[in-house]
Protein backbone atom coordinates (compact mmCIF):
# COMPACT_ATOMS: atom_id res chain seq x y z
CA UNK A 1 0.00 0.00 0.00
CA UNK A 2 2.66 2.31 1.08
CA UNK A 3 5.08 1.68 -1.58
CA UNK A 4 1.71 2.21 -4.18
CA UNK A 5 1.01 5.67 -2.42
CA UNK A 6 4.73 6.46 -3.01
CA UNK A 7 4.54 5.22 -6.58
CA UNK A 8 2.13 7.63 -7.52
CA UNK A 9 3.21 10.58 -5.80
CA UNK A 10 6.22 10.33 -7.59
CA UNK A 11 4.10 10.11 -11.02
CA UNK A 12 2.82 13.55 -9.16
CA UNK A 13 5.29 15.08 -8.90
CA UNK A 14 7.39 14.30 -12.49
CA UNK A 15 4.31 15.45 -13.83
CA UNK A 16 4.61 19.07 -11.99
CA UNK A 17 8.22 19.04 -13.13
CA UNK A 18 7.40 18.62 -16.73
CA UNK A 19 4.65 21.15 -16.10
CA UNK A 20 6.85 23.75 -14.86
CA UNK A 21 9.59 23.41 -16.92
CA UNK A 22 7.05 24.14 -20.23
CA UNK A 23 5.33 26.96 -18.37
CA UNK A 24 8.90 28.63 -17.85
CA UNK A 25 10.53 27.93 -21.47
CA UNK A 26 6.98 29.21 -22.87
CA UNK A 27 7.42 32.01 -20.43
CA UNK A 28 10.80 32.86 -22.02
CA UNK A 29 10.09 32.57 -25.53
CA UNK A 30 6.65 34.40 -25.74
CA UNK A 31 7.82 37.25 -22.95
CA UNK A 32 5.48 36.74 -20.44
CA UNK A 33 5.31 36.46 -16.93
CA UNK A 34 5.14 32.45 -16.44
CA UNK A 35 1.72 32.85 -14.83
CA UNK A 36 0.57 34.33 -17.92
CA UNK A 37 2.35 31.54 -19.65
CA UNK A 38 0.39 28.89 -17.56
CA UNK A 39 -2.69 30.36 -18.22
CA UNK A 40 -2.20 30.14 -22.18
CA UNK A 41 -1.35 26.27 -21.64
CA UNK A 42 -4.69 25.95 -19.80
CA UNK A 43 -6.73 27.89 -22.07
CA UNK A 44 -4.67 25.55 -25.08
CA UNK A 45 -5.59 22.50 -22.87
CA UNK A 46 -9.09 23.56 -22.42
CA UNK A 47 -10.23 24.29 -26.24
CA UNK A 48 -8.29 21.38 -27.68
CA UNK A 49 -9.66 18.72 -24.86
CA UNK A 50 -5.70 17.17 -24.62
CA UNK A 51 -4.67 16.98 -21.02
CA UNK A 52 -2.62 19.95 -19.85
CA UNK A 53 0.79 17.56 -19.64
CA UNK A 54 0.85 16.65 -23.56
CA UNK A 55 -0.12 20.09 -24.02
CA UNK A 56 2.82 21.33 -21.99
CA UNK A 57 5.24 17.96 -23.86
CA UNK A 58 4.08 19.24 -27.21
CA UNK A 59 3.23 23.14 -27.61
CA UNK A 60 5.98 24.70 -29.82
CA UNK A 61 7.25 27.97 -28.38
CA UNK A 62 7.29 31.25 -30.55
CA UNK A 63 10.63 32.11 -31.23
CA UNK A 64 11.96 35.09 -29.04
CA UNK A 65 10.39 38.22 -30.59
CA UNK A 66 10.09 40.65 -27.43
CA UNK A 67 12.65 39.63 -25.46
CA UNK A 68 16.17 41.41 -24.90
CA UNK A 69 18.44 40.37 -27.29
CA UNK A 70 21.67 43.13 -27.42
CA UNK A 71 24.65 42.00 -25.33
CA UNK A 72 23.87 43.20 -21.33
CA UNK A 73 26.87 45.75 -19.94
CA UNK A 74 28.32 44.75 -16.96
CA UNK A 75 30.29 47.27 -15.26
CA UNK A 76 33.79 46.90 -14.04
CA UNK A 77 33.35 47.59 -10.68
CA UNK A 78 30.41 44.68 -10.81
CA UNK A 79 32.59 42.18 -11.85
CA UNK A 80 35.11 42.83 -9.11
CA UNK A 81 31.86 43.22 -6.56
CA UNK A 82 31.41 39.59 -7.74
CA UNK A 83 34.46 37.71 -7.38
CA UNK A 84 34.94 39.23 -4.00
CA UNK A 85 32.06 37.72 -2.57
CA UNK A 86 33.08 33.76 -1.76
CA UNK A 87 29.84 32.38 -2.22
CA UNK A 88 27.68 31.68 -6.27
CA UNK A 89 26.84 35.36 -7.47
CA UNK A 90 25.68 36.85 -10.19
CA UNK A 91 24.31 40.28 -12.01
CA UNK A 92 21.44 40.35 -13.15
CA UNK A 93 19.28 42.36 -16.10
CA UNK A 94 15.68 42.82 -16.09
CA UNK A 95 13.67 41.76 -19.23
CA UNK A 96 10.83 44.10 -20.26
CA UNK A 97 8.10 43.06 -22.70
CA UNK A 98 6.85 45.65 -25.34
CA UNK A 99 4.68 47.79 -22.33
CA UNK A 100 8.04 47.98 -20.69
CA UNK A 101 7.28 45.67 -17.63
CA UNK A 102 9.56 43.37 -16.31
CA UNK A 103 8.70 39.91 -16.97
CA UNK A 104 12.07 37.69 -16.67
CA UNK A 105 15.95 38.94 -15.44
CA UNK A 106 18.71 37.90 -17.42
CA UNK A 107 21.71 36.15 -15.52
CA UNK A 108 24.36 38.31 -17.08
CA UNK A 109 27.33 37.76 -15.13
CA UNK A 110 28.61 35.41 -12.58
CA UNK A 111 31.63 34.81 -10.23
CA UNK A 112 33.28 31.95 -10.18
CA UNK A 113 31.68 30.33 -7.04
CA UNK A 114 28.40 30.00 -9.28
CA UNK A 115 26.75 26.68 -9.31
CA UNK A 116 22.65 25.76 -9.15
CA UNK A 117 21.29 22.90 -7.06
CA UNK A 118 21.59 20.91 -10.12
CA UNK A 119 25.27 21.00 -10.49
CA UNK A 120 25.38 23.45 -13.25
CA UNK A 121 28.31 26.00 -13.08
CA UNK A 122 28.66 29.61 -14.25
CA UNK A 123 29.04 28.89 -18.35
CA UNK A 124 25.80 26.79 -18.23
CA UNK A 125 24.06 29.71 -16.76
CA UNK A 126 25.78 32.80 -17.66
CA UNK A 127 23.60 34.66 -20.83
CA UNK A 128 20.15 32.83 -19.90
CA UNK A 129 16.84 33.78 -18.90
CA UNK A 130 16.38 33.36 -15.26
CA UNK A 131 12.82 31.50 -15.28
CA UNK A 132 14.28 29.43 -18.55
CA UNK A 133 17.05 28.37 -16.33
CA UNK A 134 15.62 27.94 -13.07
CA UNK A 135 11.84 26.93 -13.04
CA UNK A 136 12.17 26.81 -9.21
CA UNK A 137 12.23 30.44 -8.53
CA UNK A 138 8.43 30.57 -9.93
CA UNK A 139 6.48 28.07 -7.38
CA UNK A 140 8.88 29.11 -4.51
CA UNK A 141 8.04 33.14 -4.44
CA UNK A 142 11.59 34.21 -4.73
CA UNK A 143 10.92 35.24 -8.66
CA UNK A 144 8.24 37.90 -7.11
CA UNK A 145 10.45 38.76 -4.47
CA UNK A 146 13.11 39.48 -6.79
CA UNK A 147 10.42 41.55 -8.74
CA UNK A 148 9.21 43.92 -5.47
CA UNK A 149 13.25 44.12 -4.83
CA UNK A 150 14.05 45.42 -8.16
CA UNK A 151 11.47 47.67 -7.89
CA UNK A 152 11.01 49.06 -4.45
CA UNK A 153 14.38 49.23 -3.88
CA UNK A 154 14.05 47.50 -0.47
CA UNK A 155 16.71 44.45 0.77
CA UNK A 156 15.79 40.83 0.94
CA UNK A 157 16.51 38.29 3.29
CA UNK A 158 14.38 35.06 2.78
CA UNK A 159 15.09 31.55 4.29
CA UNK A 160 15.65 29.09 4.79
CA UNK A 161 13.03 28.16 2.59
CA UNK A 162 12.59 24.66 0.98
CA UNK A 163 13.17 25.13 -2.74
CA UNK A 164 12.58 22.61 -5.45
CA UNK A 165 14.28 22.45 -9.03
CA UNK A 166 12.41 21.24 -12.26
CA UNK A 167 15.22 20.31 -14.79
CA UNK A 168 15.13 17.53 -17.00
CA UNK A 169 11.28 16.41 -15.69
CA UNK A 170 13.14 15.34 -12.67
CA UNK A 171 12.71 17.36 -8.71
CA UNK A 172 16.22 18.73 -7.31
CA UNK A 173 14.70 19.65 -3.58
CA UNK A 174 16.91 22.21 -1.47
CA UNK A 175 17.12 24.55 1.46
CA UNK A 176 18.16 28.25 0.86
CA UNK A 177 18.88 31.59 2.19
CA UNK A 178 17.98 34.24 -0.59
CA UNK A 179 19.31 37.67 -0.55
CA UNK A 180 18.76 40.15 -2.41
CA UNK A 181 19.41 43.83 -2.85
CA UNK A 182 19.12 47.08 -5.67
CA UNK A 183 22.31 48.37 -6.62
CA UNK A 184 22.46 52.09 -5.27
CA UNK A 185 21.41 54.90 -7.34
CA UNK A 186 24.55 56.98 -7.42
CA UNK A 187 26.41 53.61 -8.68
CA UNK A 188 24.55 53.76 -11.68
CA UNK A 189 23.79 54.50 -15.33
CA UNK A 190 21.12 57.23 -15.03
CA UNK A 191 17.34 54.77 -15.62
CA UNK A 192 18.58 51.77 -14.36
CA UNK A 193 18.48 49.64 -11.32
CA UNK A 194 21.00 47.15 -10.09
CA UNK A 195 20.24 43.78 -7.44
CA UNK A 196 22.52 41.32 -5.69
CA UNK A 197 21.25 38.49 -5.04
CA UNK A 198 22.82 35.51 -2.52
CA UNK A 199 21.20 32.28 -2.31
CA UNK A 200 22.57 29.33 -0.18
CA UNK A 201 21.50 25.94 -1.28
CA UNK A 202 22.07 24.19 2.33
CA UNK A 203 20.76 20.51 1.42
CA UNK A 204 22.05 20.15 -1.94
CA UNK A 205 25.32 20.94 -0.73
CA UNK A 206 25.87 23.81 -3.48
CA UNK A 207 25.77 27.65 -3.64
CA UNK A 208 23.84 29.33 -6.11
CA UNK A 209 24.44 33.09 -8.03
CA UNK A 210 24.42 35.60 -5.91
CA UNK A 211 22.84 38.01 -8.34
CA UNK A 212 22.81 41.84 -9.10
CA UNK A 213 19.86 42.97 -11.37
CA UNK A 214 20.32 46.53 -12.93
Amino acid sequence: MIRDQLAVLRRRMRREAAIDEAVCRLAARMNLRPDEAADHLRRLSRDSGIDLLEVARDVTPPPLAQAETREPVVPAWMTGVLEALHASAAYLVPVKDAGGRVVDFLIAATNGHTKDVTGRGADQLRGRRLVETSPGVVKSGVLDDYLSVYESGAPLTRGPLEFVEARDGLLWPASLMVRAVRAGDRARPPGRRHLRRRVRHRAAGAVAPSQVLR
